[in-house]
């Protein structure tokens, strides 16, 4: 159990044994919380979802140019899994074991029995727990659920209303990545390692105040989907959603949400109906109440004054641009 990602990663760090090498999944958890602070303690991390594809050029930037996949009847594939007990699934003794940790973030897990579930597009997850020397689930607490059949469920959600959002994340590689078979050789100690760690990190009080609401997230991404600042944070080292956004605001990650143009869009695409607009207008109010408003907001938000501001040194601003 760790209360933050600090406490996360030094666990990583401890029982890493020299380790340096992480593959991770795609995952928000993985990539948003704990990355930046594996990368500051020497792990190299390799991201195997972005292995799996190589896409030369972006062809679909916005949603109007997304296929409309949810007429395709394609919810039938979310049946399709590949069920395992432990890291040691069938036919493991012909796999060979690679010198590299596996930290991955789960879909969800049972509460009532343990059992983890992952969703994925491609084979990228599957491939590490069958072959890393040490694999680490990283477990949120709004990824604890009742039952494996809430857990089976939550996760297809996830699938079916985030499979066409998920598209618009497809884009070339940032630069040469290296792939875990490029970087190492097989190992010959077939002794492996499963750690669970159910991590915090402020899910607790944001559980127990106002956004609390945010636990009612799936990870499915739609709200993406019609997010007109989406391409605001293309270049951000996490996983853009409206949710994380606000997130990251509310963890002080970044220090503004103003972005956010509170078109709803979020609101209306979200399958439980989180009311993120109204979450982003919390978040702001209560951040003015403790700060106090911001000069820039509060010149901006004077019109008249920097109309007459601007009449009166027309003269000098004018000449200045010529």
């Amino acid at each position: 159990s760790a209360i933050d990602d600090i406490d996360a990663i030094s666990y990583i760090t401890k029982i890493s044994d020299g380790i340096n090498v992480i593959s991770t999944n795609n995952s928000d958890i993985v990539i948003r919380e704990l990355k930046p602070g594996l990368i500051a303690n020497g792990f190299i991390v390799i991201n195997s979802y972005l292995d799996e594809f190589d896409v030369k050029e972006r062809k679909i930037l916005d949603y109007w140019d997304l296929p409309r996949l949810l007429d395709k009847n394609l919810t039938g594939t979310f049946e399709v899994s590949i069920k395992i007990a432990g890291i040691d699934p069938p036919g493991v003794a012909d796999t060979e074991i690679r010198k590299y940790l596996a930290v991955l973030g789960v879909n969800a897990i049972s509460a009532e029995d343990g059992t983890v579930f992952f969703l994925q597009h491609f084979s990228n997850i599957y491939k590490d727990l069958k072959q890393a020397k040490k694999v680490f689930l990283i477990i949120g607490l709004d990824k604890i659920v009742k039952s494996r059949q809430d857990a089976a469920f939550q996760t297809k959600c996830m699938g079916i209303f985030g499979m066409e959002s998920v598209v618009l994340g497809i884009q070339p590689k940032p630069g040469k990545i290296p792939s875990i078979a490029e970087l190492l050789p097989p190992s010959a100690n077939r002794d492996r390692e499963l750690h669970l760690i159910i991590l915090d990190n402020g899910r607790t009080n944001l559980l127990q105040g106002k956004f609390k609401d945010l636990f009612l997230c799936i990870g499915c991404r739609a709200c993406n989907k019609h997010c007109p600042i989406r391409h605001a944070f293309a270049g951000d080292d996490y996983i853009w959603s409206s949710k994380n956004y606000l997130t990251q605001f509310l963890t002080g990650n970044i220090d503004s949400i103003d972005v956010c143009l509170h078109c709803e869009a979020c609101r209306l695409e979200c399958p439980v109906d989180i009311d993120l607009p109204h979450l982003m207008w919390q978040a702001k109010m209560d951040y003015v109440t403790k700060h106090g408003t911001p000069l820039r907001h509060k010149i901006l938000g004077s019109p008249e004054t920097l109309a007459k501001l601007g009449s009166t040194f027309a003269p000098i601003a004018n000449w200045i641009m010529s």
